[in-house]
């Protein structure tokens, strides 16, 4: 009884990674009936995770309700717990950030724990049962090659807070914990997950020309160590796909390069290494100057 108080006391009132993204999984996600989505965000809900709220509106996506007409002329922002902002307050994520520096509307379809299976196929859902807007940027980090299992947000340690910290701290025992020989495993050329993903960035380029918007991909570096970077063949790997299928592309990393000695002024938290405000800011910066080129360069032709 005084463990599970314990318990019950840290997981509501210190910010550890590992538990706030339980407990946004266990508020705020339900399972998709798309086997390939996964999940979807719980509609009108809303919570605090890292000390930041996040508020998912009528179509669970943590944005202001917003009008067909403001579909039809928006930039749609597309990824997985770094587009949504995970651990940013909302005006500060780079979707929100880019929005003003653009003057025109961008809508987050971010959702923690997507990867560009997952993106796709609820773009494709988006796109057929929502709208569709005047461009789309997906927004490729290296965990995207990830083969992830089936979704069930509903586990035997979830019942009890003694028993879903035991279950996370156990998680990692036995297991390489290289992070980086983890994220290389990836994208061994006959992986299911890199397939998955090469497949599912060219569903969003079909779906680009059957719905007539633009189309681009910007690659987000990892950031516990900028430079040297451990993953440039990584992401050389991606650019190769994306210039193969004619898709546009950006890769940000070196626009991180000022802060190689200190990354972890760039993290959410100690323990987590999602970007910040600071990060979000640079994204933002390098993503409207790319967006706006790019739609000067359309009205010209």
């Amino acid at each position: 009884m005084v463990l599970e108080v314990l318990s019950w006391v840290t997981v509501q009132f210190f910010q550890v990674y590992n538990v706030e993204i339980t407990k946004y999984s266990l508020n705020h996600k339900v399972s998709s009936s798309n086997p390939l989505i996964g999940f979807i965000h719980r509609p009108n809900t809303s919570g605090t995770y890292m000390g930041v709220k996040l508020k998912f509106n009528s179509l669970g996506l943590r944005e202001s309700e917003f009008s067909p007409k403001d579909l039809n002329e928006a930039d749609v922002f597309l990824g997985d717990s770094l587009t949504l902002g995970w651990g940013v307050k909302e005006e500060e994520t780079f979707a929100k950030q880019s929005e003003i520096l653009m003057k025109s509307k961008v809508i987050n379809l971010g959702h923690g724990n997507y990867n560009v299976e997952r993106s796709a196929n609820f773009l494709k859902v988006f796109l057929e049962e929502v709208g569709v807007p005047k461009s789309v940027s997906f927004f490729y980090f290296i965990n995207d090659a990830e083969d992830l299992p089936k979704f069930e947000n509903s586990k035997w340690y979830h019942h009890s807070n003694l028993l879903m910290l035991g279950h996370i701290s156990f998680q990692g025992f036995g297991k390489v914990k290289d992070y980086k020989d983890y994220y290389k495993s990836l994208y061994i050329e006959e992986s299911s997950g890199l397939k998955k993903a090469k497949k599912s960035l060219s569903l969003l380029k079909n779906l680009s020309e059957k719905y007539g918007f633009s189309f681009q991909v910007f690659i987000l570096p990892e950031l516990h160590q900028i430079s040297p970077y451990p993953f440039n063949q990584e992401h050389q790997a991606v650019a190769n796909y994306l210039l193969e299928q004619n898709v546009k592309y950006w890769d940000l990393t070196d626009q991180f390069l000022s802060y190689q000695k200190e990354p972890k002024e760039l993290w959410v938290s100690i323990d987590d290494a999602h970007p910040n405000a600071k990060a979000h800011k640079i994204i933002a910066d390098f993503v409207s100057k790319k967006l706006i080129m790019q739609r000067i360069s359309h009205a010209s032709e």
